[in-house]
């Protein structure tokens, strides 16, 4: 979360607030308060005003979707600073949570049929012997009274994929000291006639971002039932449509990776570690981890250096900005192992022991300086120095292959204070 930068947002920053993600945990962010109520009066509660939902461990019945209704949350919670139980009103969203609108004055129990096309209410706090329904996504509400007696309503239930049109409301009667179940069936499937072609849009989710409907590097054109649209979905007869679309790689296609984090919302990704480098990759600047830049003990052929970032699970986004990590030649003596060096080992061995039976018995002179050169250099190259570096690398050197066009690192050892 963003960090609190006056003295007002500091005083609630240990208070439970609600924040949403639209790319699987990339990021968050809280979410935006509903411009009027239910009964159409203008919604202000200052600077630091958001909308706060209960979840799965509250008393009241914490928020809830559907496959079936696409883009369809219903929640009960409260508009302020942080989340309270002073008061609490029902809230809806039909853009998978960009937007909410209220729906109802107090705490409700809530249930979705039809695909999303009809939506029940049942006041939660106090018994009542009626329910709310309605067909066009909470713009509109309707009472049908179901028992003579009221009741504490507990829920309202449907078969498992919210397709249908009957409904299960149970509860208890808390009467004259007595607890008695009350299961009361309801059926809307004579109400409207079934949807047509034209009952229906194209919907694609979005973040809120302006000039894109890009979520998860990709664009949905989803086929749904028009808000305002009468009628019982029936998809038997009308093809439902998901349609996918790459999208160009943006930053918010990406998380820090493991060892990174972001000091705020917005800012880069930065080494967890005192200790970073500056990657310089493709003219973008990067902070990586110092322990990152030498190559690892056992390298063989490639290895590579993360920038700070990794694509989110599941993101599908093409071309655009390349977060991935770097992809760098090992050093030319560590593409060998230990079998590699042996050999050259015994060979030199061999050829010395040749050189000073030559040199004693016949009349020819040797210049093992030369010699001693070569295994020094051998030696180095698969051995540290006191620093943990190999003496034969040079950091800043592409001749050495260990970085490729346009990529560098400088200031290894910058601290992170």
């Amino acid at each position: 979360m963003k960090k609190n930068t006056n003295k007002k947002n500091l005083f609630y920053k240990d208070y439970i607030k609600t924040v949403i993600t639209f790319n699987r945990g990339g990021e968050w962010q809280r979410i935006k308060a509903p411009m009027f109520d239910s009964l159409g009066k203008s919604i202000d509660c200052g600077e630091y005003c958001f909308l706060n939902l209960f979840g799965l461990s509250s008393e009241h019945p914490p928020f809830y979707s559907v496959d079936s209704a696409i883009g369809i949350i219903i929640a009960n919670g409260n508009v302020g600073h942080y989340l309270s139980k002073d008061v609490v009103n029902t809230y809806l969203s039909r853009d998978g949570g960009l937007t909410w609108f209220e729906i109802k004055k107090g705490s409700h129990i809530y249930e979705i049929g039809d695909n999303g096309g009809l939506i029940l209410l049942a006041d939660y706090e106090k018994p009542t012997n009626k329910i709310h329904y309605s067909w066009d996504e909470g713009l509109n509400w309707e009472d049908l009274l179901i028992s003579n007696e009221e009741f504490l309503i507990r829920n309202i239930i449907i078969e498992p994929r919210s397709n249908s049109h009957n409904f299960i409301v149970y509860g208890e009667n808390l009467k004259k000291g007595s607890k008695k179940g009350v299961i009361i069936g309801i059926n809307f499937g004579k109400v409207f006639g079934p949807c047509k072609s034209n009952d229906f849009e194209i919907w694609s989710p979005s973040d809120g971002r302006a000039g894109t409907e890009c979520l998860l590097g990709h664009k949905i054109e989803i086929t749904r039932r028009k808000r305002d649209a009468k009628c019982i979905v029936n998809y038997s007869g009308i093809e439902r449509k998901i349609i996918k679309t790459n999208c160009d790689c943006t930053i918010r296609d990406y998380q820090c990776d493991m060892g990174y984090q972001r000091e705020e919302v917005g800012m880069p990704c930065t080494s967890l570690k005192k200790n970073m480098s500056v990657l310089i990759y493709n003219k973008t600047v990067f902070f990586v981890n110092s322990s990152e830049i030498t190559p690892p003990k056992n390298c063989y052929g490639r290895y590579y250096i993360s920038k700070g970032y990794r694509k989110i699970p599941g993101d599908t986004c093409v071309k655009g900005i390349e977060f991935d990590p770097v992809e760098f030649k090992c050093p030319f003596f560590m593409n060998f192992g230990f079998g590699f060096f042996f050999v050259v080992f015994v060979f030199v061995v061999v050829v010395v022991v040749g050189l000073v039976f030559v040199n004693k018995n016949y009349d020819v002179t040797v210049d093992f300086s030369v010699i001693f050169d070569w295994f020094n250099y051998l030696k180095s190259m698969f051995t540290k120095n006191g620093k943990g570096e190999y003496d034969n690398i040079n950091l800043d050197d592409d001749d050495n292959m260990l970085f490729e066009d346009d990529t560098k690192v400088i200031n290894p050892t910058i601290e992170k204070k």
